[in-house]
């Protein structure tokens, strides 16, 4: 039972974004379908039982169904077949094929573009460096960086506008001081300061190798075995290499030299080898200054992230009908409550970014050419404006039929996925 309870929130979050979802697709259909002349007779998010349910005066009626695993907008004349004789005005047999086509369309074309708006509001809420590179907060002691200083180019290497900090300073000499140049308010400065990921140590863990030594937080590394570093990560692959032998070290601890012998001690690595270490960490120079994005980067950077996921979803899907992906890889609704409350857990930007996600995998899905869904009810509208009649009756509803059959039998084994895989 509470393991149940547990996972209550994770369900609950989980049903909220694909009721939303849901929604919005069938809005798609139903405002398009209104805009074509046809008349919708009940929009209902939910299968099964009504748990709300209401008529508004234009006689459309609103609902909430039991079974929160989709939705659907009936319209009028939508259980009559497509050549039927004589249908209603305003019936869905009575409209145009182009009309038919935009209806079935604008729900999966809502669903993108609800996904590229939640990417794009989640860009926006998600600070990125500021362009030029900008210094936050001086991390470490006696720097002559301040806060607020621009960086034009570290040891004559350039920064370019977003260019990646980390991967500049590894390909940075392995002098001691580095020469920065910068822009400090209206005037240009050039000033001396560490390596932009020092080797000074941040924190020591307790009990461990550096601490058995007398490394304390602070300290700064000088040499090893004799060959200088300006570097921490040049300590940490000094240290995994060495087999265990002791390390001779040189620090520098307010403003005096020490010698330091440290034994670094087997750790198990991932891939379960031993690796060895001393048991500390670093941290930068400084904090690089964070700020929203500007509009136009946020929706770009949405736009580019639905394309991206689009374009994923149909090479996932080619692959998993060519053979090349297991059931496995399919997500059912056990890993996707378990993906709801690892986005919870992680804060609202990430609950977008995953309701952006799967908006876009609704919109991807509903336009296959499986019949029971809206890319296969427009692949059907097609083959009747080529063939200049519509599919069969009897043909039509053993379509329907047999889709609908395949879409439960796909869900169950997803679902048996999650559980087994």
């Amino acid at each position: 039972m509470t393991a149940f309870l547990s996972v209550l929130p994770s369900i609950a979050i989980f049903i909220g974004i694909v009721l939303a979802l849901v929604a919005a697709h069938e809005l798609g259909h139903l405002i398009v379908g209104r805009r074509f002349g046809i008349r919708p007779t009940v929009f209902s998010v939910g299968f099964g039982r009504a748990l709300w349910e209401r008529r508004d005066r234009s006689g459309l009626i609103w609902r909430l169904g039991l079974l929160p695993l989709g939705g659907y907008v009936r319209f009028e004349g939508d259980d009559l077949p497509s050549g039927a004789a004589n249908p209603a005005p305003g019936s869905l047999p009575a409209a145009g094929i182009p009309a038919r086509i935009a209806m079935f369309a604008a729900g999966p074309i809502t669903n993108i573009l609800l996904g590229a708006m939640l990417f794009a509001i989640a860009a926006a809420l998600t600070p990125v460096a500021q362009v030029p590179l900008t210094v936050g907060e001086v991390q470490v002691a006696g720097s002559a960086l301040r806060a607020g200083d621009e960086i034009v180019a570290i040891d004559g290497a350039a920064l370019a506008p977003g260019g990646d900090l980390l991967a500049i300073s590894r390909e940075l000499p392995s002098v001691d001081p580095h020469v920065y140049d910068l822009r400090r308010g209206d005037t240009s400065a050039t000033i001396e300061a560490l390596h932009p990921y020092p080797a000074v140590i941040a924190t020591v863990a307790p009990g461990r190798a550096a601490a058995r030594a007398g490394l304390r937080p602070g300290d700064r590394i000088v040499s090893i075995n004799g060959a200088p570093v300006d570097r921490l990560e040049q300590l940490a692959a000094t240290a995994r290499a060495s087999g265990g032998a002791p390390l001779d070290l040189i620090v520098t601890r307010d403003g005096a030299l020490l010698a330091i012998q440290a034994v670094p001690e087997p750790r198990e690595s991932a891939g379960g080898s031993a690796a060895y270490a001393l048991g500390i960490t670093g941290a930068p120079l400084f904090q690089i200054a964070m700020a929203p994005p500007t509009a136009a980067t946020a929706i770009a950077q949405g736009a580019g992230e639905t394309v991206g996921l689009a374009g994923a979803v149909l090479a996932g899907t080619w692959d998993l009908v060519a053979g090349r992906h297991g059931v496995c890889a399919l997500g059912g609704p056990v890993e996707l409550t378990r993906l709801s409350g690892v986005a919870a857990a992680q804060g609202p930007v990430v609950v977008l970014r995953l309701a952006a996600a799967l908006s876009v995998v609704i919109a991807i899905m509903n336009l296959l050419p499986v019949p029971m869904l809206d890319g296969g009810r427009i692949v059907l509208l097609v083959a009747e404006a080529v063939r200049g009649k519509p599919v069969p009756d009897r043909t039509f509803r053993a379509l329907m039929a047999g889709s609908l059959a395949l879409l439960m039998a796909l869900m169950i084994v997803a679902t048996l996925g999650d559980v087994f895989c």
